[in-house]
């Protein structure tokens, strides 16, 4: 591979990086504003849990938006990791860890939300439990996550 070659790799690489900063940043924003702000009331679970029934589409689109996220911060990390091993390997592989550990942490978030879902469905394997049960269930599995929401903001704070 030519210099030239090189350069042209990590300036591609950094684009990419580039592109999903703003996407890993934009995104969870337009999702608060779009997806959650109109299916969460505050201090009230149970008008949140309905609005999730009501609302079903629209949480099924916020759960896709988290996937599309989780799958968006994997190509930053690999896109960083890219940029950063002409520096410093070690660290881009720690740097390569954190991002990987993050995209983790949306992904099961989505499994949470999915959870969720299922148990106000009142799925036939829940029958078996009391009413005040399922409700206690989906009162834990329904309160937003939003340290998780905010993390990509306190990484671009913190560089």
């Amino acid at each position: 591979m030519t210099n030239s070659s090189a350069d042209m790799a990590l300036g591609t690489a950094a684009r990419v990086a580039g592109v999903m900063f703003l996407f890993s940043l934009v995104v969870p924003s337009l999702k608060w504003a779009l997806v959650l702000s109109k299916l969460i009331v505050k201090d009230n679970v149970m008008a949140t849990a309905k609005n999730i029934v009501t609302y079903e589409s629209l949480f099924r689109i916020g759960i896709s938006i988290e996937l599309i996220m989780a799958v968006g911060l994997v190509v930053l990390a690999v896109a960083l990791y890219a940029i950063l091993r002409t520096v410093n390997k070690s660290l881009a592989l720690i740097a390569l860890l954190l991002k990987l550990v993050e995209a983790t942490i949306v992904a099961v978030i989505v499994l949470v939300y999915f959870v969720a879902m299922q148990i106000l469905d009142g799925a036939a394997y829940l029958t078996r439990l009391r009413q005040n049960s399922r409700r206690a269930l989906s009162d834990y599995f329904s309160t937003p996550i939003q340290p998780f929401l905010l993390s990509p903001w306190c990484f671009l704070v913190w560089t």
